[in-house]
């Protein structure tokens, strides 16, 4: 019993507490500017319960499907490590490369605020990069579009569609982003003694990055933005919505977590419409969504289409023929139909 009050002790800390508050606090002002600019001609509160949790878009097997996906993720526990452990891994590794190569002790004093700080601040934007960057290969690399377009499949925006991700593509984004991390870690590692990022109120710096930008709320049905401003910096929901569309041109675009800097900078951001709507799904030209429509499948089906890639390419290797398949960037369909309508979500507006 003791141990019981521990553990919700250490659950219940100030930390928590108050960043369970800004989570809370950001869903509910993001809500309720997206409900006053919405198109909707009276105002109730009822009308604005039907906003926060619109049952149409809720009732859809697609989002049916997140939610049992999270629950069963949760349930399992297929995490196996973090890239926070990746990262920590290779910087050992690379500081010791460095006192080898430079031949010379790393610093033994700790370093001050402001040099902690500025730590901080590198490791937040190595992340960020190193996120933009797995997600631009999720969409260029066949075999890890296969598995990423298992995210890509959902119909309907909600909130448990940003846990949609095969544990398979997280397995490899984080150590992706460990690299990254654990590389930049290891040269400060050298330079500073025992560098420690800095917490905001007891909260990391990296979830406060994401309430900050909405993340929690991304693929909620709010089009929230930015402005013209700030949306070349922050990638807000709206912005995040494009990229879900199932038209071609919105393909590989606004493809940042945290910053819509990197997107900038590549050429692949783009600015929705005010007020625009999107199609979400794969293509408009079939229905290969609906391979994905249950929690079990989400799991199941990367995999099968996977085996089926690489046997294709094994074919090709063996006939000496290329294969436009392989090469293409959204694999072709397997049962072209007449596509289905759009889904509805709140009205656009920006924060700024």
């Amino acid at each position: 019993m003791n141990y019981f009050f521990r553990l919700v002790g250490q659950k219940m800390s100030v930390a928590a507490i108050l960043g369970a508050g800004l989570l809370l606090g950001s869903f509910i002002i993001a809500a309720v500017i997206s409900y006053l600019y919405s198109d909707q001609q009276r105002r109730s509160w009822r009308g604005f319960w039907r906003h926060c949790l619109p049952l149409e878009t809720l009732r859809h097997p697609s989002a049916r499907a997140d939610i049992w996906f999270y629950i069963s993720g949760r349930l399992i526990g297929l995490q196996v490590f973090s890239s926070a452990s990746v990262a920590v891994g290779v910087g050992v590794m690379v500081n010791r490369l460095l006192q080898f190569v430079v031949h010379s002790p790393p610093a033994s004093t700790a370093g001050s605020t402001g040099l902690l700080i500025l730590f901080t601040l590198t490791m937040l934007l190595v992340n960020d990069f190193a996120r933009y960057l797995s997600h631009y290969l999720e969409h260029r690399v066949p075999i890890l579009w296969e598995l990423h377009k298992a995210h890509h499949s959902a119909e309907a925006m909600v909130v448990f569609t940003r846990h949609r991700a095969h544990p398979i593509e997280n397995l490899i984004a984080g150590c992706g982003e460990g690299l990254f991390g654990g590389i930049v870690y290891g040269v400060w590692l050298f330079y500073a003694y025992d560098p420690v990022e800095i917490a905001i109120f007891g909260i990391s710096i990296y979830r406060f990055r994401d309430i900050i930008t909405l993340d929690y709320i991304r693929h909620a049905p709010y089009k929230v933005s930015y402005g013209p401003i700030f949306s070349n910096i922050l990638m807000s929901p709206h912005y995040h919505h494009l990229h879900h569309s199932a038209l071609p041109e919105h393909w590989n675009k606004n493809l940042g977590f945290g910053l819509s800097c990197w997107d900038w900078l590549f050429g692949t951001l783009m600015a929705p419409k005010p007020n625009e709507d999107f199609i979400f799904g794969l293509r408009l030209t079939d229905r290969e969504s609906e391979e994905y429509h249950t929690w079990w499948r989400l799991y199941t089906v990367p995999l099968v289409k996977i085996s089926r890639l690489i046997k294709d390419w094994m074919t090709s290797i063996a006939l000496g023929v290329g294969s436009d398949d392989v090469n293409a960037e959204r694999p072709a369909a397997i049962r072209p139909v007449q596509a289905t309508g759009p889904q509805p979500i709140a009205a656009s507006v920006d924060v700024a």
